[in-house]
């Protein structure tokens, strides 16, 4: 599994567990290491949020898709950050 097949696969778990995907964010050469990613995942509020955390290792298709990608690379981790914040609509 490659990371595009990996990224294509989160926005619909992410969507069913409450979470919006706003989209990935990788570097370039020229600005430092390519073998980092960065998703932001928009909610309304810290509970929201952290229903989401919960909900999402229930989810069988997000599961499959970390075991999926656990079988080719290092184990995915980092820290995960949360800042409270509105976007106009």
């Amino acid at each position: 599994m490659h990371f595009e097949e990996y990224a294509r696969a989160w926005p619909e778990p992410i969507r069913r567990r409450g979470g919006q995907l706003i989209g990935y964010f990788l570097p370039t050469k020229l600005a430092g290491s390519t073998s980092a990613a960065l998703a932001l995942i928009e909610f309304p509020n810290l509970e929201a949020y952290e229903k989401y955390r919960e909900a999402l290792g229930a989810d069988s298709a997000a599961a499959a898709n970390v075991a999926a990608i656990e079988s080719r690379v290092h184990p995915l981790r980092g820290p995960v950050l949360f800042t409270p914040h509105s976007l106009a609509r």
